[in-house]
C-alpha cells in the first residue's frame, strides 16, 4: 500500500500534491524567517551527532508546533484547514465518530509536523549558505570594505565568466559585436532586390542592443540564483526582526514584521 501510494497516486493524482503543497506553504508562513536557528542546532548540537540532529528536530518541531497554536496568524487557518480536510478525507464507514475523529486528528497532526519538518530545513540551509559564505550577502555588524555590495551566487559565477571564459567567444560573429560583419551594413550588391532591409536593420539593431547593452547573462543568473536571493532576503528580515535585541528565532515580533518591506518579502516566499 505504501509503494502504491507513493508511485502510483502521486502519479494519478498531483492535483491533490498541488493541494497539499499549498496547504504546507501556508502553515509555515508565519514563521518565516527562523532567525537564528543554524546557531541554534550548531550550539545543540556541535559534533553534529545524528541521534542529536534527531533530537534537536523533534523538539524544535514541538516548539514551533506550540507557538502554531499559541501565536500563528495565517498558520493557524491552514492548520484548521488541513484537519478539516483530513476529516472529510478519512474513510469513516464501519468506524465509530471517536475513531474516526482520532485518526483524522492523527493524519492532521502528522501533516502540519511534516510541514514544519520542512520550514526547519530550508531556514537551516538559507542560514548556512551564508554562514559558510556559500553566498554574498551585505553584513552590518561586520566591518567590511564594501558593505553596499549585494554580491551574491549569480555576481560570483558572473565574474568568473568574464575573467576565464568570455575572451574564448570573441571569434564567434554572432557573439562578438566589435569585430564582427554580422552588424555591420550588408553589401549592397542588388538595391533592387533588397526588399527584406527594414526587417534586416531591426533584427540586427535587436541584436546589437541585446548584446552591448542588455545584461543578459547576469540577469539570468541573477533570476536563477536561489540561494543569493534567499540569502539575502533572509539576512535583511532578521536585521529588522532582531532589532533592540527582540527574539525572533521561532517566533517574531508582529509589528516588527508589518515594517518589512513587502518586496523583500515576496522574494523571499517566492
Amino acid at each position: 500500500l505504501s509503494y502504491l501510494n507513493l508511485w502510483q497516486f502521486r502519479w494519478r493524482n498531483w492535483r491533490f500534491d498541488v493541494l497539499w503543497a499549498i496547504c504546507y506553504f501556508g502553515i509555515s508562513t508565519s514563521f518565516f524567517p527562523l532567525c537564528g536557528v543554524y546557531d541554534d542546532y550548531l550550539e545543540y548540537n556541535p559534533d553534529h551527532r545524528p541521534l542529536n540532529l534527531v533530537t534537536f528536530v523533534a523538539s524544535r518541531v514541538a516548539t514551533l508546533l506550540s507557538q502554531l497554536f499559541i501565536s500563528g496568524r495565517l498558520s493557524l487557518v491552514f492548520s484548521f484547514v488541513v484537519i478539516i480536510l483530513t476529516y472529510l478525507f478519512t474513510d469513516w464507514s464501519n468506524v465509530k465518530t471517536s475513531t474516526h475523529l482520532c485518526w483524522s486528528l492523527l493524519h492532521a497532526l502528522t501533516h502540519i509536523c511534516t510541514a514544519l519538518t520542512c520550514l526547519l530545513f530550508v531556514e537551516c540551509m538559507a542560514e548556512f549558505v551564508v554562514s559558510e559564505g556559500l553566498v554574498a550577502v551585505p553584513r552590518t555588524n561586520v566591518d567590511v570594505p564594501n558593505q553596499s555590495c549585494l554580491g551574491g551566487l549569480a555576481s560570483s559565477i558572473f565574474d568568473e565568466y568574464t575573467t576565464h571564459f568570455s575572451h574564448t567567444l570573441d571569434d564567434f560573429p554572432f557573439l562578438n559585436a566589435t569585430n564582427s560583419t554580422f552588424f555591420a551594413e550588408p553589401p549592397d550588391l542588388f538595391p533592387s532586390c533588397r526588399f527584406d532591409e527594414r526587417l534586416y536593420e531591426r533584427v540586427s539593431n535587436t541584436l546589437r542592443w541585446m548584446q552591448e547593452e542588455a545584461p543578459l547573462l547576469k540577469t539570468a543568473l541573477a533570476i536563477f540564483d536561489l540561494p543569493g536571493t534567499i540569502g539575502l532576503a533572509h539576512v535583511q528580515m532578521c536585521e529588522k526582526l532582531c532589532s533592540d535585541g527582540a527574539y525572533c528565532t521561532y517566533s517574531n515580533d508582529f509589528m516588527k514584521y508589518q515594517q518589512i518591506d513587502r518586496v523583500t518579502i515576496l522574494k523571499y516566499l517566492a
